[in-house]
């Protein structure tokens, strides 16, 4: 089946009847896009983390996993660090 090729005033004509057509049984419902949630700050997202991981420290010691709690502690060092600088600037 090949395609029928038609002119700018064949397809202007063409939407037109549709829209016409379209507006006679439908409402027009216009949708907008929300405006994306704002991005936390740096500095909620260090605490944020620096929650995370004393949970994460609270659940080693609970479940025993002692050789995980050197590594989160020196995460939860670094992270609070990172919150007290970013509380500077």
């Amino acid at each position: 089946m090949q395609r029928q090729l038609r002119t700018p005033e064949e397809v202007a004509a063409f939407k037109a009847a549709n829209l016409a057509a379209n507006a006679r049984n439908k409402q027009v419902v216009v949708i907008k896009a929300e405006r994306p949630a704002p991005r936390p700050t740096q500095r909620q997202q260090f605490a944020a983390d620096l929650r995370e991981t004393e949970d994460m420290i609270r659940a080693a010691k609970r479940q025993g996993l002692l050789q995980a709690i050197p590594a989160l502690i020196g995460r939860h060092n670094t992270l609070t660090a990172l919150v007290n600088n970013a509380a500077l600037t």
